[in-house]
Order: structure tokens, then sequence, then C-alpha cells
């Protein structure tokens, strides 16, 4: 696929679920998977975009400031765990969230407990010392009005 073609995407963020899955689907547009290293989580949603025949495009890490400078993404789904009043997710948060601001493109958050985030503990970007590192440094990125919260079905 062709830079040209990727007009109004939606970039996934963390490990998909049905919910995520049922929005990309209304939404009929690419979708874009940036490989979220050093896990590679990313591109682990291929196997259920394919089984939806969902169109996708799989990408660098690098590359996605580069479609957002572009004007390419629509729209980011970030999927994540909700503690408390707070969201934690996998590394790379801050990244994709504070390009998301940047250049105004719409977050959308989605709950996904399904994923274990102590398995990366110690073994990419987002811990130090067993810690999750997230947007403020502190502990799990407080959840504000710039996100929207999609709830799971009751």
């Amino acid at each position: 696929m062709r830079l040209d073609d990727l007009n109004n995407s939606l970039i996934i963020w963390g490990k998909l679920s049905e919910e995520g899955l049922e929005y990309i689907l209304a939404f009929g547009k690419v979708v874009i998977l940036p490989e979220i290293r050093p896990s590679l989580l990313g591109l682990n949603n291929r196997e259920l975009l394919d089984k939806s025949n969902v169109s996708y495009v799989c990408c660098t890490d690098n590359m996605v400031g580069m479609l957002f400078y572009k004007k390419k993404i629509q729209e980011v789904l970030i999927f994540g765990q909700k503690e408390k009043d707070n969201l934690k997710s996998i590394g790379g948060l801050s990244y994709i969230w504070h390009l998301a601001k940047i250049h105004g493109v719409r977050v959308k958050l989605f709950l996904n407990d399904d994923l274990d985030l102590d398995i990366f503990k110690d073994k990419d970007a987002s811990t130090i010392n067993g810690k999750l590192v997230t947007l403020d440094a502190q502990g799990p990125v407080a959840l504000n009005k710039e996100f929207e919260i999609i709830k799971f079905k009751e």
C-alpha cells in the first residue's frame, strides 16, 4: 500500500480487544499497526484483524511520527487496563499520546484486561526496577477529559 492510500486511518496502540474490533469494523478504514517494540505486541494484532477481514498496514514505531506529520491518522485507539482512576498500558503510551495531542488527533481508550502487563516488567523501556513508567513518570497516567473511555459491554 502506498502512503497516498493511507488517508483518515486508525492507529492501534496495545492489545486489541473485541470491543475495539467492533469499533474498527464500524470505522471501515485502513488500520495502521505499529510494531510496538521491543515486544512487537502491535504486530500480534494481525491475527484478529485477518480473521475479521480488516485492511491494515504494519509500520515501524519510528514511522508513526511521520504518519502524524503527513496527516494520515484520523484517530488513535489505545488499549489498556483501568486501575482506580488511572490507565495502565504498554510502553510507548507517552509517545503515541503526545503525538496525537500535538497533531490534534482524537484518542479513544478501550479497556482490555486480557493483557498481563507484568510480563513486560524490566524487559522494555516502560519499566524500571519493576515499576511501570507512564506519562507523568510517577505511576499510571491519570484519566482525564482528553480521553474517551469506552466501557466493556455488560
